[in-house]
């Protein structure tokens, strides 16, 4: 009998391995991003997700961290499925996400953006981010230089290198509330551990998101000689990570917070509209965010980190003439600060005077070094009251601004862009 078994086991295993094999779309995003490393490399590069194999190295003169951009034309299939998102999208000849209109075959160009993710068109299509919208808004001709996954002093280096020679009147930087910071502490970590200098306590182990010990063990079982080979293996040990925390959270629901280690993250939240309950965030992805958070809060990371960026990038407006403007794009939890509820009630306190100081030091910031700040807010916290569960500005699901945050991002800021007298006089 329990030969059978062990059989009958061994068959639904191999015809499960050569299933996904087969078909390896079937495997979740959420799911493959915690596989082995070269195991998910080699699906990714099957089902045409991005890997390192599509990029190229941007020569920086920073002293920063590997800087890669996508190769010229790269189809970039989006890792998970959102609401009302695009599935894929592919970059243009110098491999960012514009759509033919915006031509980086222009001699010059009025307007050109620097930004992460929320400036590159996550789950959106090229022609509907906000940096194509300004386009017929300002009826100036825009190029998005955004690229998802890096912080302000990448920005810089991307525009040095691609914005600089189409001689701008506008460049806008884009700073993201969620994970700017933490990108910016990350390019000094870099500079400090290879120049052989004490990074400080801001990296302490309190400003990171640590592991529980059942994700070592799932880590230990992916590197191990299963993991290394099976789609199945990996699939397996991930799933069941991912049931219990499912299983977990379920738990903290009906129970409370007992028993509760409120010293794990939990950034999970909801929107509590009339009539409807949205969940935010159920997959707690992004808790750096709240690590950054708390150690702002206790004084152990400094806001100054983004100093550095900002002058560089006065310095370049004044050597190559355009109007530095820069922009605060909030968390989702911020633009719903009237209807968020956190899972983490500590976090009602901790996340709005976490928007709060940045951009209390962007404005301070703006005054001392001459930029245009253009706080976006108000408008997409006035843009959510309107539309409710109609119209979600921010997807639920990865966090990132729907086709119409874009739309509103894009109207507010070019009132700002108007009033430049650089942007509105005529090139010779």
């Amino acid at each position: 009998m329990l030969r059978k078994l062990c059989v009958g086991i061994l068959i639904l295993s191999v015809l499960w391995e050569a299933g996904l094999r087969m078909y390896p779309r079937v495997i979740p995003a959420r799911l493959l991003i915690n596989f082995q490393e070269d195991l998910r490399r080699e699906i990714a590069h099957r089902t045409q997700w991005p890997t390192i194999h599509d990029t190229v190295l941007l020569d920086r003169d920073d002293g920063g961290p590997p800087l890669r951009i996508f190769k010229p034309f790269t189809r970039i299939a989006f890792k998970i499925k959102t609401l009302g998102g695009v599935q894929s999208e592919t970059m243009d000849k110098m491999g960012f996400c514009n759509p033919p209109q915006n031509s980086y075959d222009l001699g010059a160009i009025d307007i050109i953006t620097i930004g992460d993710s929320f400036t590159w068109c996550t789950s959106v299509h090229a022609e509907d981010t906000w940096t194509s919208r300004l386009s017929s808004f300002t009826g100036r001709s825009v190029y998005n230089l955004g690229k998802e996954g890096i912080g302000p002093y990448e920005y810089i280096q991307i525009f040095k290198k691609l914005g600089a020679p189409k001689a701008p009147r506008v460049v806008v930087m884009s700073i993201y509330e969620g994970n700017d910071l933490r990108d910016a502490l990350e390019y000094r970590f870099y500079k400090l551990a290879a120049e052989g200098q004490p990074a400080g306590p801001e990296v302490s182990s309190d400003c990171r998101v640590k592991e529980s010990p059942w994700c070592v063990l799932c880590f230990a079982l992916r590197r191990g000689p299963m993991g290394r080979f099976s789609y199945a293996w990996n699939l397996t040990v991930t799933a069941l990570d991912y049931i219990r925390q499912g299983t977990q959270r379920l738990l903290l629901r009906v129970f409370g917070s007992r028993g509760r280690d409120d010293s794990k993250v939990n950034f999970r939240y909801r929107l509590a509209l009339p009539g409807e309950v949205v969940p935010f965030n159920v997959s707690n992805t992004d808790k750096d965010e709240v690590v950054h958070a708390k150690c702002l809060r206790d004084r152990q990371i400094d806001l100054e980190v983004f100093t550095e960026a900002l002058r560089d990038f006065l310095r370049l407006s004044r050597r190559y003439g355009f109007a530095p403007v820069v922009t605060y794009i909030p968390s989702a939890h911020t633009t719903y600060a009237a209807t968020v509820v956190f899972d983490q009630p500590a976090l009602s306190d901790l996340m709005p005077w976490f928007s709060r100081a940045q951009r209390s030091y962007f404005k301070t910031k703006a005054t001392e070094l001459g930029y245009v700040f253009v706080d976006l807010t108000p408008a997409l916290q006035a843009a959510a009251a309107a539309n409710g569960i109609r119209n979600l500005l921010y997807d639920p699901v990865n966090l990132h601004l729907t086709q119409r945050g874009h739309a509103v991002v894009a109207e507010a800021l070019s009132g700002a862009i108007r009033s430049s007298a650089v942007a509105l006089q005529p090139r010779p």
